[in-house]
């Protein structure tokens, strides 16, 4: 399994705007093979900075979603419009445990 980590801080008052944009996109990166699932995280000491960490069955899959046309337009409204600054890793996972009760 690979993960990305997408750490990004939005522009004062583009929240909104933001989550706004990745709904309108959820039905595509659903459909498609080998995406996992998708969760984010705000920032308990600054409200504009997020992480999402999405899963990936493998890097096939990742450069899919990558390289649809939907997907790229959207990447350049958010450099554009939404984001102040981001970074994003793809990292492997080497190991995983898990406990529930």
């Amino acid at each position: 399994m690979l993960m990305v980590i997408f750490e990004f801080t939005v522009k004062s008052g583009k929240s909104q705007s933001y989550f706004e944009l990745v709904e309108s996109m959820r039905r595509q990166v659903e459909n498609v093979d080998g995406f996992l699932g998708v969760e984010r995280f705000q920032s308990c000491s600054d409200k504009n900075r997020f992480i999402s960490v999405s899963k990936w069955r493998d890097e096939g899959a990742i450069r899919e979603w990558g390289g649809q046309k939907e997907h790229k337009k959207v990447q350049e409204i958010g450099k554009k419009e939404i984001f102040d600054s981001f970074s994003l890793r793809e990292v492997e996972v080497l190991r995983e445990k898990s406990f529930s009760l």
